[in-house]
C-alpha cells in the first residue's frame, strides 16, 4: 500500500474513534462475496484488511453468511474453512435464513445507528448504498485487487459537524462563570428583570445630545496666569530698555 493512501486511511478511521467511539481491534463483519471474491484472487483477507484499516482487527461472520457459502458448490470448501476461522456473529435468524443483504442490515442498522461499531467488509452494491445513509458506518471492498477503504459518507459527515457544533456550544451559566459573574437561577432572573422593567417604567433613558466635540485639549494654547495680567489694550507700549538705563543713571547721582 502506497504511503499516501495508508495516511488517508489512518486518518479516516481516527475520525471514527474520535467521533463514534471506535476502538482497536475493530470488529470487521464479512459477508459471503467479499470471502469468495478474496479468496479467487489469492488473497489473505485478515492481512488485507489489517493493512486497510491500519490497525488490530477481530473479523467476524454471520451464520445466514455461513449458511450462503455451504449452498454453493464444493469449490467453496476453502471459503468454508476461512468463514469457520471468524468470530460467529449471533444474528438470530435460527428458524428462516435469510439472505446476506438482509441479515446483514439488521445487525448493522439498528434504529438508524452502527449501534455496535462494525466495520463492513462486502462486495454487495446494494448493500453498500444502503449503509451509507447510516451514519458511522465505515465500508470496505475489493476494486482491481485491491481492497479499499470507502470515504466517509455524507450522513456520516453531517453526524460529525453536529457533535462539533454541540461540543462547542457554551451555556449561558459557563458563559457567567467565564466572565466572573455569579450564575443567576430563574427565578433570581425574573425578579431581577420585572425590577429593570420598574426602573425604566419610572425613569425614562436621557436621550445623548449630538453636536460637535470640543478642540483637542493639547493643541489649544495655554491662557495667562493671574499673577502676570495682560496690559489693557489703550496703554501706550512701555520700553523696557530705556527705564532700566533711567535707573541705572539716577544710582550714580547719588554716588
Amino acid at each position: 500500500m502506497r504511503q499516501k493512501r495508508a495516511k488517508t486511511y489512518r486518518k479516516l478511521m481516527h475520525t471514527y474513534q474520535l467521533v463514534f467511539g471506535f476502538r482497536e481491534p475493530y470488529q470487521v463483519l464479512v459477508d459471503s462475496d467479499f470471502i469468495s471474491d478474496l479468496t479467487k484472487s489469492k488473497m489473505d483477507i485478515t492481512a488485507a484488511i489489517k493493512r486497510t484499516v491500519q490497525g488490530d482487527i477481530k473479523p467476524m461472520i454471520t451464520q445466514c453468511c455461513i449458511r450462503q457459502l455451504y449452498s454453493r458448490s464444493q469449490e467453496a470448501k476453502q471459503e468454508i474453512q476461512i468463514a469457520k476461522s471468524f468470530e460467529r456473529r449471533r444474528c438470530g435468524h435460527i428458524d428462516e435464513a435469510k439472505s446476506p443483504l438482509e441479515c446483514m442490515q439488521s445487525c448493522i442498522n439498528v434504529n438508524g445507528k452502527n449501534k455496535h461499531r462494525y466495520v463492513v467488509a462486502t462486495q454487495n452494491t446494494e448493500l453498500r448504498d444502503h449503509l451509507r445513509s447510516v451514519p458511522g458506518v465505515p465500508l470496505i471492498y475489493m476494486k482491481r485487487s485491491v481492497v479499499v477503504l470507502e470515504p466517509a459518507s455524507r450522513a456520516t459527515m453531517l453526524e460529525k459537524h453536529a457533535k462539533e457544533s454541540s461540543q462547542m456550544g457554551v451555556s449561558k451559566e459557563e458563559k457567567q462563570i467565564l466572565s466572573g459573574k455569579r450564575p443567576v437561577s430563574e427565578s433570581e432572573g425574573e425578579e431581577t428583570g420585572n425590577e429593570a422593567t420598574e426602573n425604566t417604567e419610572e425613569q425614562p433613558k436621557k436621550k445623548k445630545r449630538k453636536g460637535p466635540k470640543g478642540p483637542n485639549p493639547l493643541s489649544v494654547r495655554k491662557k495667562k496666569s493671574a499673577s502676570h495680567p495682560a496690559p489693557p489694550e489703550d496703554s501706550p507700549p512701555v520700553n523696557i530698555i530705556g527705564a532700566v538705563g533711567q535707573r541705572k543713571r539716577h544710582r550714580r547721582k547719588r554716588h
